[in-house]
């Protein structure tokens, strides 16, 4: 007997609602042999996190090769990675065992709004994982703090030397961000020609800034990118919109674009792809009444790269982590005294 594999690379919740234990309950539910790499430890609760303490790098490398030097994994989830050394650890082994279909949940601060990553640490991240990705899935707090972050490194003439001295036409490679932030553009339009296309996205109050988001992020740092719209405040108190942003060689049936419209939500997914531009696409569906949300953003990670595990193309492999999730939160299970978990 044959079973496909996920690997999860995450905290864990004592309450288990989120982390580690979200994760290995959602592979369960889709029929996969879960496999976890614990990155910290977390003291939770529905009501907060009261405490982290982070596992050593060297302990981490220590598992991870422990299990990719035994069972390869069909695909990887993964979740909080709490300080660079973790990062370029997690790198490493990604480059080192080839793996595919890598999935990251980009965990900058918890349900309850706890800080769980330095600024230094989604720079690293940013220019050396997200490359390393299939895809990244960061709701709308996440994609602001990520659009700083780029704006901060582009500033940075470090990183304007390290791109000339690539070889490459600098200038014909960037696009503003605002009046005075640039960012590297594959597609090569001409600075000249879009000068005044001058935007600022501080905030995320729009579907045409998620949008441009999902356009920077997937342009910079090479790699498919879901916004989550569910902490978004202008698509109206009956609809949840998710963007989907395609990237270069995703495998894609126009089938699938059958099963991503469900009544009032929405989720934009983008990908760029091989002789095929960037597509965007947005996943709609209801957004439920139930403040019981703990652990989605890991729960939804998952069952993305466990549909991936099993050969689904990025776009059938969301739309039943869609459906997936929802079913999840109209269970309505009702524990614990904050936000609590999901019925997995």
């Amino acid at each position: 007997m044959k079973q496909k594999t996920v690997l999860t690379i995450a905290g864990s919740d004592p309450s288990g609602g989120a982390g580690i234990q979200a994760d290995l309950k959602t592979m369960e539910a889709f029929d996969v042999y879960g496999m976890s790499v614990i990155t910290a430890l977390t003291a939770q609760n529905t009501l907060g996190v009261s405490a982290v303490m982070n596992v050593e790098h060297a302990f981490v490398e220590k598992q991870l090769e422990a299990v990719l030097s035994d069972i390869q994994p069909d695909a990887v989830k993964i979740g909080m990675l709490p300080d660079r050394n973790i990062m370029e650890v997690v790198c490493r082994a990604i480059d080192k065992y080839k793996i595919k279909n890598v999935v990251l949940d980009p965990v900058l601060s918890s349900t309850s709004g706890t800080e769980l990553s330095r600024n230094s640490d989604l720079e690293y991240m940013i220019k050396e994982l997200f490359k390393r990705c299939t895809l990244i899935t960061p709701n709308i707090p996440e994609v602001e703090k990520i659009i700083k972050s780029i704006s901060a490194i582009c500033q940075d003439q470090s990183f304007k030397n390290m791109y000339i001295s690539s070889g490459e036409d600098y200038k014909k490679n960037l696009v503003r961000i605002d009046k005075n932030i640039f960012y590297t553009n594959s597609i090569g339009e001409d600075i000249n020609s879009i000068d005044e296309d001058i935007c600022s996205i501080e905030k995320i109050s729009s579907k045409e800034d998620m949008e441009l988001a999902a356009r920077i992020i997937s342009d910079f740092c090479g790699c498919s990118v879901l916004i989550k719209g569910g902490h978004s405040s202008f698509a109206g108190d009956d609809s949840s919109d998710d963007l989907l942003y395609l990237m270069p060689g995703s495998r894609y049936s126009s089938d699938d674009l059958n099963i991503v419209e469900m009544e009032n939500a929405c989720d934009m997914w983008q990908e760029r792809g091989e002789n095929l531009g960037f597509r965007r696409i947005w996943l709609t569906g209801k957004r439920i009444d139930n403040s019981n949300t703990h652990g989605t953003g890991c729960t939804l990670s998952s069952a993305i790269a466990c549909g991936l595990a099993k050969g689904k193309t990025i776009e059938k492999a969301m739309s039943l982590a869609k459906d997936y999730i929802t079913e999840c939160i109209s269970m309505g299970l009702d524990l614990g005294h904050g936000r609590g978990p999901l019925y997995h």
